[in-house]
């Protein structure tokens, strides 16, 4: 399976939400999610399964950026709805 995704990134105010497609296919396995910081920018892009999108087992980089800013707290982003860690 090939994923392709192109991401814009702007000045200006953030999206207020990421719509899923209407032409999703395959096994519903996978999902895509986001984490956003304090002002709502996106950050990270992932592809994940189960519960990755709220894993802390991250990167040294990804760590630093949350803690510094984000409060230690980002926003996740799953199927256009958002949730607080």
């Amino acid at each position: 399976m090939k994923i392709t995704m192109t991401i814009t990134v702007k000045d200006g105010p953030p999206p207020p939400d990421i719509k899923p497609s209407d032409n999703t296919t395959g096994t519903g396995e996978h999902y895509v999610y986001v984490h956003r910081n304090t002002q709502g920018r996106i950050f990270y892009v992932g592809k994940g399964q189960r519960r990755r999108e709220w894993s802390k087992d991250r990167d040294d980089t990804w760590k630093h950026y949350v803690k510094t800013r984000c409060d230690g707290k980002p926003t996740v982003q799953i199927n256009g709805g958002q949730h607080m860690y």
